[in-house]
């Protein structure tokens, strides 16, 4: 919450209002290079605000989504940033939101961190 409370006066103070109006315009890279340079805003919460926000085609990785995507190989990395580039760059036009929210359910319900459920799996 306090990072929240800096980030919101650091808006008011920069733009004269709390907004994200002004990376409407700018492409994904760019939103992502602007918002990360608040404090406790990472690439994740970055790729959230593309999403939820912007209404961008963008799929967030946070550690489900890591986690899921390299066990069922559809990638093969070690850092979540990493996951975030490649999954970004292959999946399907539009497939974004659809794609981050199943597979956070899928890790959260059946690939679990320490006991996957791999016998339920419905891959």
């Amino acid at each position: 919450a306090k990072s929240i409370k800096i980030i919101l006066n650091e808006l008011l103070k920069q733009k004269g209002k709390v907004t994200l109006d002004y990376l409407k315009k700018l492409p994904n890279d760019e939103v992502v290079s602007e918002l990360v340079k608040f404090n406790g805003v990472g690439v994740k919460t970055a790729s959230c605000v593309l999403l939820f926000s912007l209404n961008r085609d963008v799929c967030p990785v946070d550690t489900h989504v890591h986690r899921t995507a390299n066990r069922i190989g559809l990638v093969k990395t070690k850092s979540p940033e990493k996951t975030f580039e490649l999954l970004n760059k292959n999946l399907p036009a539009g497939a974004a939101h659809s794609f981050h929210t199943n597979l956070i359910k899928l890790g959260r319900d059946i690939c679990k961190s320490g006991r996957p459920l791999c016998t339920i799996c419905p891959l």
